[in-house]
């Protein structure tokens, strides 16, 4: 249960260590128009940000797309490099780093309140410009935390994650489901588990789909998303230490005997 656009290459992560996957898109998401994009780079190329806060791998992706209709891409990544840069979560730092950009350690407690203690605490907050480059979603909380510490905020919202307008293969796994085809079921972010629940709701088996994945596997790509799964009734067996989706599936090749175990 991916983003439909990186459905294909999770499912051949998947069958290269020995899983026959089953994939349906849960989420999908979309560039927003944002007229403040181009204050935020004028305010990178006069370097006057002090630190980028990346909430997601897909803030990354689409800053780099909203970014070529101004500048190269080589520039942009520069310009980057000139503020203080900090991942949430796991794939999110992979993603950076996979574009050759140096990150600060992120905070030890991955909640808005544990984000907003570390950055009070180890960073020169008070007067200094913080762009949180997040979806339309974005928790307002981090911000306005961030703000009575006397930090300048700007919040970037650059995408909105949906539930997908086709829905058919994901109607076509559920009956799946309710026929108790799938073995395992790997999660990846909260909204994929809402999403998919509500998916079982609308088909009327709601129920019938959580009483199955307690009688089934149930991963979980990070902690978020396993409290997400607890809230709705569904025990977690297994979750990685690495949060990325490689990560998960090596966790549960692992957990299943049919991967080499870590080390």
């Amino acid at each position: 249960m991916r983003p439909i656009e990186v459905l294909p290459e999770s499912m051949e992560l998947a069958r290269n260590l020995g899983f026959d996957p089953i994939g349906a898109p849960m989420i999908e998401t979309k560039r927003v128009s944002n007229g403040e994009f181009r204050n935020f780079l004028v305010a990178l190329s006069n370097r006057s940000i002090y630190l980028c806060l990346f909430m997601s791998e897909n803030a990354i992706k689409f800053a780099i797309e909203n970014a070529a209709s101004y500048v190269p891409k080589d520039r942009f990544l520069s310009q980057l490099s000139s503020c203080i840069l900090m991942a949430i979560g796991e794939q999110t730092a992979k993603s950076l780093r996979n574009h050759e950009l140096e990150l600060d350690d992120p905070p030890p407690v991955l909640t808005v309140k544990g984000l907003i203690s570390y950055l009070g605490s180890q960073y020169d907050v008070p007067g200094r410009r913080i762009e949180i480059l997040t979806s339309v979603k974005g928790s307002k909380s981090l911000a306005e935390g961030l703000a009575t510490m006397g930090a300048d905020v700007h919040v970037l919202p650059l995408y909105s994650v949906e539930m997908p307008e086709d829905l058919s293969e994901a109607r076509r796994m559920m009956k799946r489901v309710i026929r108790r085809e799938i073995d395992i079921f790997a999660f990846t972010s909260s909204l994929t588990v809402a999403n998919f629940l509500e998916i079982a709701e609308d088909l009327g088996v709601r129920e019938k789909v959580v009483d199955i994945l307690n009688n089934r596997i149930v991963a979980a790509m990070t902690r978020a998303t396993k409290k997400k799964l607890e809230s709705e009734g569904i025990d977690v067996k297994l979750i990685p230490k690495v949060g990325t989706f490689e990560g998960m599936i090596e966790t549960i090749g692992i957990g299943l005997g049919i991967a080499p175990p870590e080390g």
